[in-house]
């Protein structure tokens, strides 16, 4: 429903203000690639595929009033979320470490306001340097 409401407020304003920079910017997962999906987070994948796929058609819908439509997508963020969801109750930092920090993920949103008018990074995958899921399975990902 954000969008349903902010939107008109969106489109008013980079018409008073056309200079400005307008985004919607949405926060998905890797895990809705082929390259960060995963067998133990089919659903999660699934779900945040709707995500990738909503910010396809918006940006469709809202390219021509110069709105730029961006869905970030992360791989392993460090959050107490992920850590105990992967390692509940571990008090081990070498998954942890290995992580994307939630800076990464703000450096991305602001790649995607400060890109040029006439461009719009409508997907920013972000992975982990090193293969977090050999920590978290004994495998190694394809990637």
């Amino acid at each position: 429903y954000v969008c349903t409401y902010s939107i008109p407020l969106i489109k008013k304003n980079k018409k008073k203000y056309p200079s400005l920079t307008c985004a919607v910017i949405n926060i998905g997962s890797t895990a809705s690639t082929l390259r960060g999906g995963s067998t133990r987070l089919s659903i999660y994948g699934a779900t945040k595929f709707a995500i990738r796929g909503f910010t396809t058609n918006l940006f469709k819908e809202l390219r021509d009033d110069g709105i730029k439509t961006s869905c970030i997508l992360p791989g392993f963020v460090n959050t107490g979320m992920v850590t105990e969801i992967t390692h509940p109750g571990s008090s081990d930092n070498t998954v942890r470490d290995q992580m994307l920090i939630p800076t990464d993920i703000a450096n991305a949103v602001q790649f995607v306001l400060l890109s040029s008018p006439k461009c719009c990074p409508l997907e920013v995958l972000l992975f982990p340097q090193n293969d977090v899921m050999k920590y978290l399975s004994g495998v190694q990902s394809k990637l």
